[in-house]
């Protein structure tokens, strides 16, 4: 999605939580120009077993395939990361047992897409009631313990937040909240850059702050310019 040109429908007409993700992060970051999703979300999936999510199960290779696929038509893309939401199919799992799942599916995404071997992992959790709920209390605590086992990850807490009424989907006031917290916890991790090793690039200002750089399409964050007594001005 490119800023400003946003489909007018709304949650009603089935647009999600990753829109809302989209708007809080384009107005946060103006550097970023535009924004693809690889949209692979399917109901009652699991991870392991039977599960559709595991690497070289059918979920997750349409998915690597779909992302593959759109990084090779476009070169200027660069992989961002991961939004992850999932849990209940895995009811019964303990805290070990899942984060063992979640592991392999996410260290065989970052190993198979370009650019993506440190890429932003961000997971969502799920209602209070399944959280506390003694089938689901081990996948919630491998959410809620992602950075201590999975590097550059975190989670959004959507615990506090009712569901439309059967205690199972979220409703549309709930997406917007859950993108925008998918956002704030996205400025918490390193985002990813551009792959590629040392050479010169052309920086582009705005309002007197480097924000890209033009010849990898690679951000940069956080860069301040000061001054060098030996090489004059320098990014920081």
């Amino acid at each position: 999605f490119m800023r400003a040109q946003f489909p007018g429908q709304d949650d009603a007409n089935g647009i999600g939580w990753w829109i809302h993700f989209a708007r809080r992060r384009l107005n946060d970051h103006p550097e970023i120009e535009r924004m693809v999703f690889i949209n692979r979300a399917a109901p009652g999936t699991a991870l392991g077993g039977g599960g559709t999510w595991s690497p070289g199960s059918l979920h997750y290779q349409d998915a690597l395939a779909e992302t593959l696929q759109a990084l090779d038509r476009d070169p200027q893309l660069v992989f961002a990361g991961f939004l992850w939401l999932q849990g209940e199919a895995n009811a019964g799992e303990t805290e070990a047992g899942y984060q063992a799942l979640l592991t392999a599916m996410v260290n065989g995404f970052r190993a198979s897409i370009p650019g993506a071997q440190q890429s932003p992992f961000i997971c969502g959790t799920v209602f209070k009631s399944w959280a506390t709920s003694a089938t689901q209390t081990g996948p919630d605590r491998a959410h809620r313990n992602i950075a201590n086992y999975l590097a550059n990850s975190t989670f959004a807490d959507f615990s506090d937040l009712p569901s439309q009424g059967d205690n199972l989907h979220f409703g549309q006031p709930e997406l917007r909240i859950m993108g925008s917290r998918y956002a704030r916890a996205a400025e918490t991790l390193v985002p990813t850059t551009a792959p590629g090793g040392a050479q010169p690039h052309r920086i582009r200002f705005r309002n007197g702050a480097p924000v890209d750089v033009w010849s990898n399409g690679g951000l940069i964050y956080g860069a301040s310019v000061t001054t060098d007594a030996t090489r004059g001005q320098v990014l920081d």
